[in-house]
């Protein structure tokens, strides 16, 4: 198995309390943590952390992150070894998608033209950003932010590594110099007499 077969799914953020339990930020959209610890649970009842192989022993939400607990991690100063370690799975035990929906981990990467066959580029994160996200593209024009919208997404075609998208007014940066003319030169103004100088002042993978 390669390294892009597996795909960073949560990372521990931290310590609570001084019993050895971590904080496990998900890698998933606000409101969808209950769903997804059964997934957690399934894929890391085992895991090796330090080069030796630790059973979960509890798991529970807490607001936006996880509290998890491994055999054989007991206390506080042990925890804190593994602060900023990630959680990796295999892409392809991912739950299957509704139509029209996409994991992060396979939008990264596409190349993005426009329905007239412009490049835009690759499209290189995607941003939470309010009712929607935000792709983020560098290319040709450089950076293009994109917003994850049916009328702005036109195709995502994973089998060609591509997306099409249909851009709107305002989408694309201005280019240097476009449209832009030279302002007319001003008459110069009548030179003063120069003020007397002041005195300067002192100066983690699943088994």
């Amino acid at each position: 198995m390669s390294k892009k077969d597996l795909v960073a799914v949560a990372k521990i953020v931290g310590v609570h309390g001084i019993k050895g339990e971590f904080r496990v930020y998900p890698y998933v959209e606000k409101g969808e943590i209950d769903g997804y610890l059964d997934f957690f649970r399934s894929h890391f009842e085992r895991v090796d952390l330090g080069g030796t192989s630790h059973t979960l022993k509890s798991l529970k939400p807490h607001k936006n992150i996880l509290l998890v607990r491994f055999n054989g991690i007991n206390t506080r100063e042990r925890a804190e070894e593994f602060k900023g370690l990630e959680l990796f799975c295999e892409r392809a035990e991912f739950p299957e998608l509704s139509e029209g929906e996409y994991y992060e981990c396979d939008l990264v990467g596409l190349d993005v033209f426009t329905c007239d066959g412009q490049e835009l580029g690759k499209l290189t994160a995607v941003l939470p950003a309010g009712s929607s996200d935000v792709y983020e593209i560098h290319g040709p024009l450089g950076e293009v932010l994109l917003p994850a919208t049916g009328e702005v997404i036109v195709k995502v075609d994973l089998g060609a590594g591509r997306m099409i998208v249909e851009l709107l007014e305002g989408l694309l940066p201005d280019e240097p110099g476009k449209d832009s003319k030279p302002e007319k030169a001003s008459k110069p103004e009548k030179a003063s007499k120069p003020e007397k100088a002041s005195k300067p002042e002192k100066g983690v993978k699943p088994e």
